[in-house]
């Protein structure tokens, strides 16, 4: 949702449009755009309507608990992580969060009758999503739903949400070229409009990998629109829309402020030079830090809390009120 927000409100300005965020599930797990911290001010502010596909009617009662259970207990997970307690009851939380997670994973992977159901009269003018449209394996959704909501007359667009900033051809993990063709080898065109990506070697990298009919252009990348990061600042991150006092009451002194924004590991990351680092840094004399962990689900437990004293974990705080809080910014591959 960072990334996709200042286009949202692009169009939510519009008075030609209505515009709805709905989460649906992908490769098993959730979409939770209503959890966003800037959702508050969307909705007031500009009259975005937010859906989530396990709150509706028809959506099966075992999920709906399964659902409810799961967010309850993320919530729980993220105070322990806010009050740095690693102890018995943290990892008792961990463990059924993760048997809960592996649950819905599994049961999200059969034929979902009711997700058609539900989306059986929707009839929107505009589809805007990520480059899970390019790969339909990885949601009944994209498999089943968007090419319905095509045939209606809807136009898709798809919109990277990241930076491959690193070299031509990523890491050798599940974004390699060579995994990306295997992924996407049987797939049919997606019918997208155009795939919109941040820059020149995005689009290098994605002509290997999508149809020579979908259009692929460069279009910068939309979270850095200095608008948008001026209304962040100025007025959605404040009260009544958010309260940043609860936040910034939790945040370390020090002479030095230094924000930690970290990608996934599974994205490259040399994991032992970054624990070491965090833990020279956290130590040093008169240096406050806080680590902010990837925003899509990250969990940060990779060191203990008693090595990095001065660090605070902060998951659930806007990454721009982190940036107005510190002296230093170190980012390992976040946009």
């Amino acid at each position: 949702m960072d990334m996709q927000l200042p286009l949202v409100r692009a169009f939510a300005a519009d008075e030609r449009y209505d515009v709805s965020v709905v989460g649906f599930p992908s490769d098993g797990y959730l979409g939770n755009p209503e959890e966003h911290e800037l959702s508050v001010y969307m909705r007031e502010k500009y009259n975005v309507h937010y859906a989530n596909i396990f709150a509706y009617p028809k959506t099966p009662l075992i999920l709906k608990i399964i659902y409810k259970t799961e967010r309850w207990i993320a919530k729980k997970r993220k105070e322990r992580l806010i009050k740095k307690d690693f102890r018995i009851r943290f990892f008792f939380l961990k463990i059924c969060h993760v048997a809960l997670l592996q649950l819905f994973h599994k049961l999200l992977k059969q034929k979902l009758v009711w997700l058609e159901e539900i989306t059986a009269d929707w009839n929107p003018d505009i589809i805007i999503i990520d480059t899970v449209a390019a790969q339909p394996k990885r949601s009944h959704f994209v498999k089943k739903i968007l090419p319905g909501l095509q045939k209606k007359g809807a136009y898709l667009y798809v919109i990277l949400t990241g930076h491959n900033i690193y070299k031509k051809h990523p890491n050798p993990n599940f974004n390699s070229p060579k995994e990306l063709k295997k992924r996407v080898k049987e797939r049919p065109p997606s019918n997208a409009k155009c795939f919109f990506v941040p820059s020149n070697l995005d689009k290098e990298i994605g002509e290997d990998i999508f149809s020579p009919e979908e259009n692929i252009e460069p279009y910068g990348n939309i979270r850095m629109d200095p608008h948008w990061i001026a209304e962040i600042h100025t007025h959605a991150l404040w009260f009544p829309y958010f309260d940043r006092q609860k936040h910034e009451s939790f945040f370390p002194d020090g002479k030095i402020k230094i924000a930690f924004m970290l990608s996934k590991m599974t994205y490259g990351v040399e994991q032992e030079n970054l624990k070491n680092t965090i833990k020279i840094i956290s130590n040093m004399k008169d240096v406050g830090c806080i680590i902010k962990p990837h925003t899509r689900g990250m969990k940060f437990d990779i060191l203990p809390p008693e090595t990095i004293p001065s660090c605070l974990i902060a998951d659930s705080t806007p990454s721009s009120l982190l940036i107005e809080w510190a002296d230093l910014v170190l980012f390992t591959g976040s946009s």
